[in-house]
């Protein structure tokens, strides 16, 4: 498929608006935490299976009041926006049918 000339410049700014929107900390202390997390699980499997199969206990047995708070919350919000004054809102064009 042949580019137009305008393809370049568009690939060329896009991926210079991307690479300006990442913050390079952010990213780099991001990345290496999920590095060496993927690096301590693929040498150590059992031991890695282990202590997230625990932290996952933990959470869950100390959390578990929250989720389901959330759940519940989330669904009166969407039975809010169902019933509720924004029943009536069109998310389109004024003349489209739902």
């Amino acid at each position: 498929m042949p580019q137009t000339p305008d393809e370049p410049a568009l690939h060329s700014t896009t991926r210079r608006r991307i690479r300006d929107s990442i913050h390079p900390r952010v990213f780099g202390w991001s990345a290496a935490v999920i590095v060496l997390f993927v690096v301590f699980a693929a040498s150590f499997p059992e031991t890695a299976g282990v202590l997230f199969g625990d932290l996952r206990s933990r959470i869950t047995d100390a959390f578990g009041w929250f989720f389901i708070l959330a759940i519940i919350l989330f669904l009166g919000f969407c039975a809010w926006l169902a019933l509720g004054p924004y029943a009536r809102v069109r998310l389109g064009p004024d003349d489209s049918t739902p």
